[in-house]
């Protein structure tokens, strides 16, 4: 499906409705710069993911604990990177480009941004979920809504589109997995909840990039061939793609 075809397409993984199984908890008072997290003993399956587990909502226990989580918090921004007793909350995009000549995937090296990443490569595009993106609900926030709407942003600032553009592309987005790791520092306060976009290949001239982001296409086996010089989180989907994991959503 293209992502022009997509538009009138709903996730149907990541529920637009609120209901008293979709709402995340405030009781803070609101830090004037705050990121989504979670409590790492509140999600019991957060321990027993390490790398990347596929699954979207409907197979993936640890995605329904933490979009149902009463637990979930705003957190003060700078205070929750050196505080691992909490994951920050992280929607992570991978973008394949489809067309005759096979798929390939959108990668790129951080020139600039997170400092513990700067000059590794990544196959994600996201960031965290940040106050401007919060939705509500009669219940409270909205967290599917917030994070749709964290993904729209992040798309249209790293990768030189217009919101219009990237509300195409979050709208064909599908939830594929979780991506977890303890063993750095990074990856210790941070979470990722890892979507698909695909796009035909002549659309990909939409994506400028940005000064963070200078976009390269790669092949499944390009990517293996360069596996070291990338982040851990890219590691794991990487390894994900070559053994064809992803097809089967």
């Amino acid at each position: 499906m293209s992502v022009m075809d997509s538009v009138n397409s709903i996730l149907s993984a990541v529920p637009t409705s609120a209901s008293s199984t979709d709402v995340i908890a405030t009781p803070d008072p609101k830090p004037e710069r705050a990121v989504l997290a979670v409590p790492v003993d509140a999600i019991p399956p957060f321990h027993a993911v390490q790398g990347f587990k596929p699954g979207g909502p409907a197979c993936c226990p640890t995605w329904k604990a933490w979009s149902s989580s009463p637990f979930a918090f705003w957190a003060e921004k700078t205070q929750a990177e050196i505080d691992p007793s909490a994951k920050q909350i992280i929607p992570y995009v991978i973008i394949e480009s489809v067309g005759d000549a096979g798929t390939k995937y959108l990668t790129y090296e951080r020139r600039t941004g997170e400092g513990r990443l700067t000059g590794l490569k990544s196959l994600g595009i996201g960031g965290h979920v940040e106050r401007e993106d919060e939705a509500l609900s009669e219940f409270g926030i909205h967290a599917s809504e917030t994070v749709r709407n964290a993904i729209q942003r992040e798309l249209s600032e790293e990768l030189g589109i217009s919101p219009i553009e990237a509300g195409i592309i979050t709208g064909g987005a599908v939830p594929i997995g979780i991506v977890n790791e303890d063993s750095t520092g990074v990856g210790q306060v941070h979470v990722g909840l890892v979507f698909r976009a695909r796009m035909h290949v002549d659309e990909i001239s939409i994506i400028k990039g940005s000064d963070e982001v200078v976009p390269v296409w790669q092949t499944a086996a390009e990517i293996a061939a360069d596996l070291g010089r990338y982040e851990k989180w890219s590691q794991g989907v990487a390894g994900a793609i070559a053994g064809g994991i992803l097809d089967f959503f």
